[in-house]
């Protein structure tokens, strides 16, 4: 999911055909972990439909010397702060049985396509590729990416915009003031924060915009 930079490098695009996979040779995947986190590999899993799972399978399997069934060991996707539950994951029970689950993971079916067919703008300097610093804040675009979304446009001002705003689904900024004063501002009800957007993730619903 490297995207396309553009305007010298003030707009960072992805598309939906972007995602693949580099390794040919891998049958299955997974992801390994202690507990559910909100970490980007761990939101891209989701997204996309790989199962996390806890470590204990990988060290219980070679214990055994014999790999176990992945699906006791699978963690919860996390825990809502609006809906106050914890979710289970969307994932196919069959996941590995067949090497296309990983080979076309982008057009898997079971996890919710929250996003399938959006055009999102993602507004912060740190989102867009070449001004981004931390690893994990660069993430957010591709994670939005993963959920399903056609087109996922990241720039750090709403002038670097290649289309007028009302084009986009949902303009995403990290933070929630910083939706709330774009919104107010520009009369717009497409901003969300990121927050929101994780939380819609775990759910695997869309929930109510404040």
């Amino acid at each position: 999911m490297d995207g396309t930079l553009s305007l010298q490098n003030k707009r960072w695009v992805l598309t939906k055909n972007e995602i693949t996979l580099l390794r040919k040779e891998l049958d299955r995947v997974f992801l390994l972990a202690d507990d559910a986190n909100h970490k980007p590999k761990f939101l891209i899993a989701l997204a996309l439909g790989v199962p996390c799972v806890k470590l204990d399978w990988l060290w219980d399997s070679a214990t055994d010397m014999s790999e176990r069934e992945w699906l006791s060991y699978l963690l919860h996707a996390g825990t809502s702060e609006i809906l106050g539950a914890r979710f289970t994951q969307m994932v196919d029970a069959d996941w590995g049985d067949s090497p296309e689950h990983i080979r076309d993971v982008a057009n898997n079916t079971v996890p919710s396509k929250l996003f399938a067919n959006k055009n999102i703008l993602c507004i912060s300097p740190d989102f867009v590729q070449a001004k981004a610093n931390k690893r994990a804040t660069r993430m957010i675009p591709r994670i939005i990416l993963c959920m399903g979304a056609e087109r996922v446009e990241a720039v750090g001002t709403f002038a670097s915009a290649s289309s007028s705003l009302q084009h986009y689904d949902y303009i995403v900024f990290r933070e929630s003031e910083e939706a709330k004063k774009a919104a107010k501002a520009r009369d717009l009800g497409s901003c969300v924060p990121f927050c929101w957007v994780k939380e819609c993730l775990i759910t695997g619903r869309l929930l109510p915009r404040n």
